[in-house]
């Protein structure tokens, strides 16, 4: 277990000034395009202490309608991030076998067994995801502060932090309100990483062998759980169909789990 947190440490210290740069990155770019928003809008009127030139007052404008207005900021914010960790999927492995003393040999030699190493990766990658969540939570909190401090008086309008995330087409692919859909987006997504990972070791058991296995194995696995949540509509009661994809999902975590670990224990080599 101690080898385990420590190799799990090891991924945090090497990825964590890149999770900081995009931490930095997503709330630089939010809070950017939510001032912008705020600053077009008072001056689309030609405002004089909150009266038009005609002289009358404009509408007020909720923080969840001002989101609404600041949908490709919160896109260009979110999106980058996403992007680099999906890309990090794939470098959390094959970063180690780079250079021409790969740090794979000390990884895969290190007393303890290699399983650790497998889910040392997948911790740390999953502590990423959750992590930038968590941030994303914190900033629309702050957003709200921003929002208080730079719109005037005539311009602010109750609405409550529910409105606010959904507001964003973004936020609630990221951030779903109703748990069930919550459960559904990310544990597809976690069944996603651990078929990449099998993937991966198998490329990094047979080559280009292994590279075209893999790809076919990720692939199949997406197909049968996808074709599977749609197969049963009209045949089955919507209890039965989710508890023939809960069923699915749970042999396809367990094989790609199975897969992986027997692959890195008996066939991946530095």
């Amino acid at each position: 277990m101690s080898h385990y947190f420590k190799l799990l440490a090891l991924e945090v210290r090497r990825f964590r000034f890149v999770l900081a740069g995009m931490m930095l990155y997503t709330m630089i770019i939010e809070v950017l395009a939510l001032a912008q928003q705020i600053n077009s809008y008072k001056h689309r009127f030609g405002l004089t202490n909150g009266v038009t030139d005609e002289g009358s007052v404009p509408p007020s404008l909720s923080f969840a309608n001002l989101i609404i207005n600041t949908q490709r900021g919160f896109a260009l914010a979110i999106v980058i991030p996403m992007a680099v960790l999906l890309a990090y999927v794939l470098l959390i492995w094959y970063r180690d076998w780079l250079g021409r003393h790969p740090f794979i040999y000390r990884q895969l030699m290190v007393p303890g067994g290699r399983t650790p190493l497998y889910f040392a990766k997948l911790t740390a990658f999953l502590l990423f995801v959750f992590g930038m969540l968590a941030w994303q939570l914190l900033l629309v909190a702050a957003l709200q502060l921003e929002y208080a401090w730079l719109s005037p008086e005539w311009m602010k309008a109750p609405s409550v932090f529910t409105d606010a995330m959904y507001a964003s087409r973004v936020f609630q692919l990221i951030l779903p309100l109703d748990f069930t859909e919550f459960l559904i987006n990310y544990g597809f997504g976690i069944l996603l990483v651990l078929l990449a990972f099998a993937g991966i070791l198998f490329e990094r058991s047979y080559r280009i062998r292994g590279l075209l296995i893999g790809i076919l194995y990720l692939v199949l696995n997406v197909v049968l759980f996808i074709y599977s949540t749609h197969a049963f509509d009209g045949f089955l009661y919507p209890d039965e169909q989710l508890a023939v994809c809960l069923t699915i999902f749970g042999l396809e975590v367990a094989a790609a789990l199975w897969i992986s670990l027997k692959l890195i224990n008996r066939k991946v080599s530095a």
